[in-house]
Order: C-alpha cells, then sequence, then structure tokens
C-alpha cells in the first residue's frame, strides 16, 4: 500500500510504500517519514496496520491533526481507509495509490471544508463513521 504526502501545500509531492506493522511521522529525522513543514510536530502521529484495516494515532502534537476535515483530539485514534486526507501542519497524507489528484483538489476546497470544527466524538463522512477510540 502507498503513502502519499504532498508538503507545505503542494510544494512538494513524495510516495511511499507502506512496510511494515507501524510507521511515525513527524517533523524529526527519528521517524519513519520525516516531514519538512514547520507546523508538523517532531513526532506527529503514528499510523499503523492491523490485518487490513489502518489506524492513526495523534501524538498530542501542537497544531492538530484531521482526517478528511475533522479534528483527531490529542491522542486519540481513529481508523482510517483509503483515500482519507489527513491534515497535520500544513502538509497533507493520503493512503493508497493514485490518491495525490484527490489530495491536490482536497487542498483547493480546504478554505470551504470547514464544517465539524467542534465536534471531537464522532464523525460521520459519506457513509463512513470514524469513532475516536
Amino acid at each position: 500500500m502507498k503513502l502519499c504526502l504532498i508538503e507545505n501545500r503542494g510544494e512538494k509531492a513524495w510516495s511511499f510504500d507502506i512496510i511494515g506493522e507501524a510507521i511515525t511521522i513527524g517533523r524529526s529525522n527519528e521517524n519513519d517519514i520525516r516531514v519538512h513543514d514547520r507546523y508538523v510536530s517532531h513526532r506527529h502521529l503514528i499510523l499503523w496496520k492491523r490485518e487490513n484495516e489502518f489506524f492513526l494515532k495523534n501524538l498530542g502534537n501542537k497544531n492538530g491533526t484531521r482526517v478528511n476535515g475533522f479534528s483527531i483530539p490529542s491522542g486519540a485514534t481513529v481508523e482510517v481507509r483509503r483515500g482519507d486526507t489527513i491534515e497535520i501542519g500544513l502538509s497533507i497524507l493520503c493512503i493508497g495509490e493514485g490518491t495525490s489528484g484527490d489530495m491536490f483538489a482536497f487542498l483547493e476546497s480546504l478554505d470551504a471544508h470547514k464544517q465539524g470544527e467542534n465536534d471531537t466524538s464522532t464523525a460521520v463522512l459519506e457513509d463512513t463513521v470514524y469513532n475516536f477510540l
């Protein structure tokens, strides 16, 4: 499975193969994936795979993490699916091949997509329910 990253609102785009059970993402060199974005914490989040499902944990960063436009509380874990858009700082992550085009479209719509900002318990998006664990 691929993980696409667009840094700093389109400044650079990367694609990574997700290998292993878990990867850390953040600004520090100690992460599996380093993001060159000053608004990303040194250790921003962890992404892991269990069977055929992916999960993300917000590691308590200062600038927050959003999945499909919905804020993920500090320390919370959510299931993420292929095609979901994950915002960290000014950068965007997406799971799955061929999703980078969708990510650029998502960047253009960020300012218009601010619904659900105060919802920190459950978010429902297009038949997908995200429950915070």
